[in-house]
This record gives C-alpha cells, sequence and structure tokens, in this order.
C-alpha cells in the first residue's frame, strides 16, 4: 500500500524532485499488456513533460543569459580606459601628463572602483562619469587619442543597460501561476497511478508492482520527512521565509 503522500504541503521544487524520483520507479513497471497501466503511464507522461517545460519556460535562469557577460565586458572596458589613461602618466610630452592626471581625477570623483559596485549603480555611474567626461574633458581626451577608449566604456555600459531593463521587464512579468496549474495536473496524475499500482500489488502480487510500491513508499517518506521539517523550522521561526508557492 503506498503511503500518502504530501502533495498539498508540497512547493513546486519539491514537486519538480519528486518527479525526478518517482517518474521513473512508475515507468519501470512491467506492462504485460495491460492497457489501463499504459494509459495510466502515459497520462503521466504527458502531465510530467508539461510542467517540466513551464518550469523551463518559467524559470528566471534563462533571463540572466548574457547579463554577466555583458558586465564583464564592460568592466573590462572601465579598467581599461584607466590602464591606458594611466599609462601616460609616464609620458615624455607633458601636456599628455597633466591630461591624464586631469582625466584621471575626474574619474577619482566618482569612485576609483566604481566598476566594482553593484550592477545598477555601476551603470549610473558610468554615464554620469560619461557625461563629464564629454562635457568638460573633449580636450584632454583627444590629447591622449582616448577617444576610442571612451566609446568603448560608454557603449559596452549601453549594452548591459539594455539588456538589464529587458530582464527587469521579464522578471516583472513572470508567469507564475503555470507552474502550479501544470503542479495539480501532475499531482493527479501521480495519485490517478498510485491507486491503480495498490490495486494491482493487492490483486495479483505481480513482481514488478510490488517493487514499485515499495520504491515509492521509500520515496514518499523521505520527502514527507523533509517537508514536515520544513514546516516546524517555519512554525518556530515566523520571520523564517519558506517559499513562495504552494501546490494544492
Amino acid at each position: 500500500m503506498i503511503i500518502d503522500c504530501l502533495f498539498y504541503r508540497m512547493l513546486v521544487q519539491d514537486l519538480n524532485a519528486f518527479n525526478n524520483e518517482a517518474y521513473p520507479v512508475v515507468q519501470n513497471i512491467v506492462n504485460d499488456g495491460d492497457t489501463l497501466l499504459t494509459k495510466f503511464k502515459d497520462n503521466l507522461t504527458s502531465c510530467s513533460v508539461t510542467f517540466v517545460d513551464t518550469l523551463k519556460k518559467n524559470s528566471t535562469k534563462y533571463l540572466t543569459s548574457g547579463i554577466y557577460e555583458l558586465d564583464n565586458n564592460r568592466d573590462s572596458a572601465d579598467i581599461g580606459f584607466i590602464g591606458y589613461v594611466k599609462s601616460f602618466l609616464h609620458s615624455p610630452d607633458k601636456s599628455k601628463v597633466e591630461s591624464a592626471k586631469r582625466i584621471l581625477n575626474c574619474i577619482g570623483s566618482f569612485g576609483r572602483y566604481f566598476y566594482n559596485e553593484s550592477l545598477s549603480k555601476q551603470t549610473v555611474i558610468t554615464d554620469q562619469l560619461v557625461a563629464t567626461l564629454e562635457a568638460d574633458f573633449m580636450d584632454d581626451i583627444n590629447n591622449i587619442n582616448a577617444a576610442e577608449w571612451l566609446t568603448a566604456v560608454k557603449s559596452s555600459n549601453q549594452l548591459f543597460d539594455a539588456k538589464f531593463s529587458e530582464r527587469k521587464d521579464a522578471v516583472d512579468n513572470f508567469p507564475k501561476s503555470n507552474a502550479s496549474e501544470t503542479g495539480q495536473s501532475l499531482i493527479d496524475a501521480y495519485r490517478k497511478v498510485f491507486s491503480y499500482i495498490d490495486i494491482m500489488t493487492d490483486m495479483t502480487g505481480h513482481p514488478s508492482f510490488v517493487e514499485a510500491d515499495n520504491s515509492l513508499n521509500n520515496i514518499i517518506a523521505n520527502f514527507n520527512a523533509s517537508i514536515r521539517s520544513r514546516i516546524t523550522k517555519s512554525s518556530n521561526n515566523e520571520n523564517q521565509e519558506v517559499s513562495t508557492e504552494v501546490l494544492d
């Protein structure tokens, strides 16, 4: 007899983990021409595929794709620009030395290591720095032929900002409800197949059903214990955040 599973207390991530363990067990049951079992398996497969696909589509991880690469690119541009300007501090041309000093002083006024700030703060600082250099220091920039570097700093920051804004809009419109809906369908599919396994285990005693029954009970027992432990910790600390989404 398959024990009760605390589906109603599962979070989306719990169900995903449970499905990863329980699904193969069900699919490995020998059919032996059992068309009803095939029907339950097919339904479980359909619900599982839909649920997993929803998680993939709804995952915000894909929204970060390219973000950190673009951030690294602008960091490289910032550091490269500063390094280039510093190289003129030892120029035999005194005018270039003075230009380099003025540019570095301007950069320093925005924070010596502004490229180590948080993503959004770095964007704002870089915008302000570039605007200031373009407005008041272009003679110095041109004197040391640093216009190309300044353009690299500006464009890399703009590219990052565009991607970051795109991600923010996508996250704000994140369709969280779909995972609960497809998750409920998956839970219903599991309940149906569990009931059938129980019936066939009692009626036939077929080793394949008995083995599945035992394996599923072990999986369910472990998940139930984990869920109960989390609930206990949550009740002991009202300020602890447990999750965002509970499946019914």
